[in-house]
């Protein structure tokens, strides 16, 4: 997987989520195959199993217990049809500190890399759309809202709203209102935020991130953000990564805790 620089993650909250992995009354543990197929071939899966849609061309994921997905993934990848398969990877939301809002350091900081000596000669040529790829964001934060974007997104969910705070946060970072009085400064100037929800809790599925990856790009964003990171490679995750660098995207990440 291509090596990225990171934009900006600082983080302040710590969350403790719950992982529910078991899902069957038997307990037997459920996994998830991701299966890229060549143009227009169509690729017949058990009754078995469950088939999970997706905004990706071509990719669909495949959800059974262990040993369904085991046998599965291994006639899958005799068929010709197949471009590839591979096992759903997790990717993990970065966790924070317990301060409530970083204050104490944030001027401090700010000062030893230069924000403030850059804020009195910079001015933006333009509102740059930035995206993060998150927990959601909170609509009707007021050091936040004004600078939302209508496209934003959910993935997973009914709604685009933060019940985790981790997203909302990063947002706050990479585009709060600066100079209103009120919250932290950001940054940046003149960023227009573009949240979209890939899920709730601490791991997110990587076919998910690439749906946000492509949503992201096809919606003007300019930068992506991911506060996230694992171990595994990932090809469909890749591909969303090789599309927005195609269409001159920035994606920006954590890869390592």
């Amino acid at each position: 997987m291509k090596k990225y620089l990171l934009f900006i993650t600082i983080i302040v909250t710590t969350i403790t989520f719950p992982t529910n992995i078991f899902a069957n009354q038997n307990d037997e543990r459920v996994e998830k195959l991701v299966v890229k197929q060549k143009d227009n071939e169509i690729i017949k899966v058990p009754d078995s199993v469950k088939e999970i849609s997706t905004t990706i061309k071509n990719v669909k994921v495949i959800e059974g217990t262990k040993e369904e997905i085991k046998g599965i993934k291994k006639e899958l990848q005799k068929d010709s049809d197949v471009e590839y398969v591979e096992e759903v990877v997790k990717y993990k939301l970065f966790k924070t500190s317990d301060d409530s809002y970083y204050k104490g350091n944030q001027q401090d900081v700010f000062q030893e890399i230069g924000v403030e000596a850059a804020w009195d000669i910079y001015q933006p040529l333009q509102r740059v759309k930035v995206a993060i790829i998150d927990s959601g964001i909170d609509s009707d934060h007021s050091d936040l809202k004004a600078n939302i974007s209508s496209d934003k997104k959910s993935m997973m969910t009914s709604t685009v709203e933060d019940i985790d705070g981790h997203g909302t946060h990063v947002a706050g970072i990479i585009g709060a209102i600066t100079d209103n009085n009120k919250g932290i400064a950001s940054i940046s100037k003149g960023t227009s935020l573009l949240p979209i929800k890939a899920g709730e809790g601490d791991e997110i599925d990587d076919y998910v991130i690439a749906q946000a990856i492509i949503y992201a790009v096809d919606n003007g964003a300019k930068i992506i953000n991911l506060s996230l990171g694992g171990i595994y490679d990932s090809k469909v995750l890749q591909d969303a990564i090789d599309y927005a660098d195609s269409k001159k995207c920035f994606s920006y990440c954590c890869c390592w805790e």
